[in-house]
């Protein structure tokens, strides 16, 4: 039971408001499954939208499309644009499921011969399969929360959380709430959309980084998060399948599963929205929508533009960073999928053994030229300094991602120079030791205890990375760092400080130790 201090109103209080009204203006937003292996779920879910955002795009003419040269059918060289955010409609990479089913890049490294060792399958059959009970279950004692609290709680979510998966206009969401303070919550839209944001508000914390080798920072009301947030799931239910409200009450409880490493979960919430898309634009009626509704579909499907943003943001809450750092998102996620259609098409990597290595290296080159670029074209306040310690927040999230694209650009050249028979050229040397830099950059850099959206994802990397060194170590065939061990000890603190949250982490972390373990003799 969740109970109210001021009002003392039981969550089952009959509905005080109109329904579900639209709000906010949402806007965007390597596990099993078809959909599930689509790199971040929270960008994945909403991929499929990206020809409706391009339809918005060029009839409102925020982008002209002379911005960019015009992208053909063909080789990769003429599939992947040089810049952002403009996409042609008909030319977003497609993958096959069965492609999907199979990519799974963080354990995929288990599977070179180099490290390969029976039972590995096993673990991967079972990663998702949770052993944990109902989440729910963890509220073992009643909790409560003083109404007036709402409105802080919505601030911390747009400070903290907005910025990255930016879902919802945050003045309407500051009237919804400060109505729940002054009324109570009801079982209206408004008011599950004010519980969700208090859910991810209380969990959420301010950008810092600390490394999980120190001291544990002070955690979060976890217990009075997942009242809210169950509070909140109670209310969705109620919710019009063609409303506004719909999309961003589910967008929002997937971003919450992820903020408590549950990636199945969060997939649901994700896979709903997606689905209920079309049904929404085929049953709203364009001409009966007016200014404001429109803005909030625009921000929903990703086409709202620097020039929409009012002067009154306040200072904490930066749209406008947030903006252009989910069309590098956007950018990342569209070469993601052309990456893995040109290296990860096959089950295992093996097959990249029987490929045209002179097909690969163009691949290769091209898609690093264009990640170059999305780089370039950021404003310098997104910039990322190298060997600058930042604390600053989306900064530190372009250069994770970038980096992680990046890995995944150049690994498949790692597993020919130390699966190889044959001599390699420079180049593909050269390829493979900037993937083994770009490990050692990743492990430090994932080794934060800031909890957030991608916090799985990080904690699979710094796993994915680990792997890749301990099999260049092996080999013999590549130069790795003299203070490599240094690397793989933060790996394992980085996967058993998130794995007391995911059952799949667990088994990643006794894997890698066991693997860390086998290769005491090397020096």
């Amino acid at each position: 039971m969740w109970l109210l201090h001021r009002h003392r109103r039981s969550l089952l209080l009959p509905p005080r408001g109109a329904g579900d009204h639209p709000v906010g203006g949402a806007d965007p937003g390597d596990s099993r499954g078809t959909d599930c292996d689509r790199f971040d779920p929270a960008s994945a879910a909403l991929m499929e939208k990206l020809n409706y955002v391009v339809s918005l795009l060029e009839t409102q003419q925020t982008h002209s499309a002379s911005s960019a040269p015009a992208i053909t059918p063909g080789s990769i060289s003429n599939t992947v644009s040089p810049g952002w955010p403009v996409i042609a409609q008909d030319h977003i990479p497609q993958l096959p499921p069965q492609v999907l089913s199979h990519c799974n890049l963080s354990c995929r490294v288990l599977q070179w011969p180099i490290i390969s060792t029976e039972g590995y399958d096993a673990v991967l059959e079972s990663l998702f399969l949770s052993e944990k009970s109902d989440p729910e279950s963890r509220l073992s004692r009643p909790q409560s929360v003083t109404e007036e609290d709402f409105p802080a709680h919505a601030r911390a979510f747009l400070a903290n959380v907005h910025t990255k998966n930016p879902v919802v206009e945050y003045r309407t969401l500051m009237r919804y709430s400060n109505d729940a303070a002054e009324n109570g919550v009801g079982w209206d839209g408004p008011s599950c959309l004010v519980l969700l944001t208090s859910a991810l508000g209380i969990v959420s914390t301010t950008f810092q980084r600390v490394s999980t080798t120190q001291q544990a920072q002070p955690k979060s009301n976890r217990e009075l998060a997942d009242a809210c947030y169950f509070a909140a799931r109670k209310r969705i239910g109620l919710l019009s399948a063609t409303s506004l409200l719909y999309l961003q009450c589910h967008f929002l409880s997937g971003v919450y599963e992820m903020y408590n490493l549950r990636p199945l979960e969060a997939w649901h919430s994700f896979y709903v929205v997606s689905t209920a898309k079309p049904l929404y634009t085929r049953t709203r009626n364009p001409g009966s929508v007016d200014a404001e509704t429109n803005d909030l579909e625009q921000r929903l499907f990703w086409s709202a533009s620097k020039s929409e943003f009012v002067d009154d943001i306040p200072q904490e809450f930066p749209q406008e960073e947030s903006w252009y750092y989910y069309l590098f998102e956007v950018s990342q996620q569209r070469t993601m999928y052309q990456v893995i259609s040109s290296f990860y098409s096959s089950r295992q990597d093996t097959q990249l053994l029987e490929a045209s290595v002179g097909v690969l290296t163009q691949d290769a080159i091209e898609l690093e030229r264009h990640q170059t670029l999305a780089g370039s074209r950021l404003p310098p306040w997104l910039q990322f300094v190298e060997g600058e310690a930042s604390d600053r927040e989306l900064p530190y999230f372009v250069r994770t991602r970038s980096l992680s694209v990046q890995d995944s650009i150049l690994r498949p050249f790692l597993f020919l120079l130390i699966h190889s028979t044959t001599l390699q050229s420079p180049t593909i040397y050269g390829f493979s030791q900037r993937c083994l830099e770009g490990c050692y950059t990743l492990i430090d850099l994932n080794d934060i205890q800031h909890r957030h959206h991608g916090s799985w994802f990080q904690a699979r990397a710094a796993f994915r990375c680990a792997l890749t060194i301990l099999a260049a170590k092996k080999s013999e065939k590549i130069t790795v760092r003299s203070d490599w061990r240094h690397f793989i000890d933060v790996s394992l603190s980085v996967v058993e400080f998130w794995a007391k949250d995911a059952d799949d982490l667990q088994r990643l972390a006794v894997v890698l130790r066991n693997l860390y373990d086998s290769m005491a003799s090397y020096d």
